[in-house]
């Protein structure tokens, strides 16, 4: 009996994995500091991204009705290895095999860089944006998450709900990506981002 519980446990977690799409709920809004503070997540869902065997990160996601909302926790489990977070969103989701001008670039790590049309524009990075917010590296006391807020201005956001393309890449040299199957180079290949439309005006 105890093998079969725990048989119904994995195969439970297994299907409730987001493969190819995650939806956005309403919840409250967060502090971008790093750290993910007690009942901050608890009305976000999540994912998860094997970084290495044994080396998990989750991927906690909603919105608070103005912003899109990130955190990535366990990104430094290895001492001195951290890892940091690209988001790759299209913004009209209309899944080109190569970049276009919908296309969004965003980076967080030492300094927030981002670009549109393109990626990896390094010349981009300063310590913060004005439309949207990230903490940056180094993690400090214990805390190895990055926090992402996003601007619905930045993402063009005027009418909900929105499917828009997404993936994810947690990296330090190797990419981990979300969905499984990403390739950054390649829109067609990035998942859905659905943002519901509860408490938010189409106006």
């Amino acid at each position: 009996n105890t093998i079969l519980l725990l048989l119904v446990l994995i195969t439970s977690v297994a299907f409730s994995q987001p493969d190819k799409q995650i939806v956005l709920k309403q919840g409250k809004p967060i502090n971008v500091d790093g750290v993910i503070s007690p009942n901050e997540w608890t009305d976000a869902d999540s994912l998860l991204i094997e970084i290495e065997e044994g080396w998990i990160s989750t991927v906690y996601y909603k919105h608070d009705g103005s912003h899109v909302l990130f955190a990535f926790n366990n990104l430094e489990k290895v001492s001195d290895k951290a890892h940091v977070v690209d988001l790759f969103i299209d913004k009209s989701n209309n899944k080109s095999t190569n970049w276009d001008s919908d296309d969004l670039w965003l980076h967080a790590s030492f300094n927030d860089c981002e670009a549109i049309g393109k990626y990896y524009v390094w010349t981009s990075c300063t310590p913060t944006k004005p439309d949207w917010l990230a903490n940056n590296l180094p993690f400090r006391e214990g805390n190895d998450n990055i926090e992402i807020q996003i601007n619905f201005s930045k993402l063009d956001l005027k009418a909900f709900p929105v499917t828009l393309g997404f993936g994810i890449s947690i990296i330090n040299g190797a990419n981990h990506y979300w969905p499984k199957t990403a390739d950054y180079t390649k829109p067609s290949t990035w998942g859905n981002l659905v943002i519901e439309n509860s408490g938010i005006s189409n106006d």
